[in-house]
């Protein structure tokens, strides 16, 4: 993590209850990287948090060579992910970086620790995205609501792929493709 993000979000965190009262928060997007401390201090805060993005980056050059970086790994703290279901976290966003190694693990992590989600949204260019999307519904019992985005024009390919594993799953659903420009998600109700 670099030192001038960990300076500028203790500053935020620092003012932020004179600008918006915490309880008011329903809503938190995560683009950068936050330590455990103020991770903590954030989720204790927002009682009425009910939706969280997290982005999941790489930086590296131009030239797609990232060294991958798992920047908020806040599944691995159990007691960040019992603040989140205590407080009624509904909906999960995940933004996952290109080439994402612990994707598989991330999901198991995601049905052991937020079991209440009820809605899903996963976007990102990985293959085991197909995988990890089996794992959540599958997992989830109270998810009713999943929505995929991957790669530009391949949304109906996502579809097939995921519907090649229907096998294994123990829920019913139904998916849909919509006619977006980018044809980049596939929406699956349960």
């Amino acid at each position: 993590m670099r030192e001038n993000d960990d300076k500028v979000n203790g500053e935020f965190l620092c003012l932020s209850p004179s600008i918006v009262f915490w309880n008011k928060i329903t809503s938190v997007n995560i683009p950068l990287p936050l330590n455990s401390t103020y991770l903590h201090f954030l989720f204790s805060q927002t009682t009425n948090l009910r939706t969280l993005e997290l982005h999941y980056k790489s930086y590296g050059p131009a030239n797609f060579l990232f060294e991958d970086e798992t920047l908020i790994d806040f599944l691995t703290d159990v007691c960040l992910c019992n603040m989140l279901v205590s407080h009624g976290l509904r909906q999960l966003n995940i933004f996952t970086a290109w080439k994402q190694p612990n994707l598989i693990n991330i999901a198991y992590l995601i049905v052991e620790r937020l079991p209440y989600l009820q809605v899903i949204e996963l976007r990102g260019i990985d293959d085991e995205l197909i995988e990890m999307s089996h794992i959540l519904i599958n997992g989830l019992k109270k998810l009713n609501y999943f929505t995929f985005r991957g790669l530009l024009g391949h949304g109906k390919r996502h579809e097939k792929e995921f519907r090649n594993l229907e096998n294994s799953n123990t829920r019913y659903f139904r998916t849909e493709v919509p006619n977006t420009i980018d044809a980049d998600i596939f929406i699956v109700w349960l």
